[in-house]
């Protein structure tokens, strides 16, 4: 759900930050979200749980941003484009603890040069509990991870398995009727910092084809937290401003990994102070994004 809508406001810090790597072919846990009830509902109510079938899914997911990071001294640095990802998620039989296991596969990554071609074929498996909330994850190895020079490619990773690691909506634990609401909270990272974002999930219509969802994004300014500089000469950020905005609109059908269809805009503004040197630099951040989601049926 939380999965990678902040495309563009964390490839505008990624421009300063170092970033992260994957410890490839092991099994690594999850940061998962946390999920908490806001509005039972009306009757009649039920639990909602995943039962995913051994089937596959072929995912067409497009991802537009428009990123700018305003610095002293005219050091602007302006980012647009269009991120898409079409991957193949494979519900397979359990070989842990968790009910749902997905093999993921990725077929093409388009990112702002183009498509990245030596991406196709990156994949991983993914374990998830019966409410959609990722546990563990095991990639495996891929060049652009430990190659230096690939920076656009492994970002472009990156980008891919947060999306397949995160691909189902998650659940409440308790039952709920037409007009419930639960929210969703998750840090998200980019290198050392971090990025605290919360959606709130209405349930406009428990139908025959999927749970018809409303979700409004905002996140929480005190938990939030970015460095830059390079690793191991890191400077704390201090926040003087943020905002969030943003929803999607989306279907979710219970005996799929991935909603059927999702649509989605968010907006973000940082506006913060971090000590480069002696004195002060102020650093203003904006970003708008759309994202739509595709998902015809399952091959069996």
């Amino acid at each position: 759900m939380l999965r990678s809508n902040i495309i563009g406001t964390l490839l505008a810090f990624a421009a300063l930050a170092p970033a992260g790597a994957h410890a490839g072919g092991a099994w690594e846990p999850i940061d998962a979200p946390t999920v908490t009830l806001l509005d039972a509902g009306s009757a009649p109510r039920r639990t909602l749980r995943y039962s995913i079938p051994t089937a596959s899914w072929r995912i067409v997911r497009k991802h537009r941003y428009d990123a700018s990071v305003k610095l002293p001294l005219r050091g602007n640095r302006e980012d647009e484009g269009q991120f898409s990802f079409d991957l193949t998620a494979r519900g397979v039989l359990p070989t842990g603890d968790q009910p749902i296991e997905l093999v993921v596969l990725l077929h093409e990554a388009v990112g702002r040069t183009g498509v990245a071609e030596e991406l196709a074929g990156a994949s991983g498996r993914i374990r998830l509990t019966d409410r959609g909330l990722p546990v563990e994850a095991s990639w495996d190895p891929h060049p652009a991870d430990s190659d230096a020079a690939r920076m656009a490619d492994r970002l472009l990773l990156d980008r891919f398995r947060t999306r397949a690691s995160q691909l189902p909506t998650p659940l409440p634990e308790e039952a709920v009727g037409p007009g419930a609401s639960w929210e969703i909270r998750q840090t998200l990272t980019q290198g050392t910092s971090s990025f605290a974002m919360i959606a709130r999930c209405t349930l406009i219509e428990d139908r025959e084809d999927g749970l018809d969802l409303q979700c409004r994004f905002s996140h929480d300014a005190a938990a939030t937290t970015f460095q830059v500089g390079s690793r191991g000469r890191e400077r704390k950020v201090e926040l003087q401003d943020s905002q969030v905005r943003g929803q999607s609109m989306l279907l979710q059908s219970l005996d799929m990994p991935v909603p059927t269809r999702e649509d989605g805009t968010l907006a973000t503004f940082f506006d913060a102070k971090v000590r480069m040197t002696v004195v002060p630099v102020r650093i203003k951040v904006t970003s708008e994004e759309k994202w739509s989601q595709l998902v015809p049926e399952p091959s069996r």
